[in-house]
C-alpha cells in the first residue's frame, strides 16, 4: 500500500511535466501569457463543471461508478494530444 506522501510525490512530478510540455509549445514572447491562459481556461471550464460531470451520469444511470466510465470515454482525447505533441528534446526554446 503506498503511503499518502508517495502518492503526493508521484501526483506532483506528474503535474510538473504536463506544465513543461505546455510551456514548450509556446514561444519565449509569450510564454507565461499562453501558460496562464491555457491553465485558467481549463481549470475555470473543468473545474467549474467537474460537479455536474460526476453527479449527471450517477443520475442517469444510478451506479456511483460512472464517473469513471466518463474518465474511460475521454482518456482517448488525452492519448491523442499527447501522441501529437512533439520532441521538444534538442531544440532551443528561446
Amino acid at each position: 500500500m503506498q503511503s499518502w506522501t508517495q502518492s503526493h510525490l508521484r501526483n506532483r512530478d506528474t503535474l510538473k511535466g504536463i506544465g513543461i510540455n505546455i510551456t514548450e509549445v509556446f514561444p519565449l514572447r509569450i510564454r507565461a501569457t499562453g501558460l496562464a491562459i491555457v491553465y485558467g481556461l481549463g481549470v475555470s471550464v473543468l473545474g467549474g463543471f467537474a460537479q455536474f460531470i460526476a453527479t449527471w451520469p450517477i443520475g442517469v444511470t444510478g451506479s456511483k461508478l460512472a464517473p469513471a466510465g466518463y474518465v474511460i470515454a475521454v482518456s482517448p482525447v488525452s492519448m491523442v494530444a499527447v501522441f501529437m505533441s512533439r520532441e521538444m528534446k534538442g531544440t532551443a526554446l528561446a
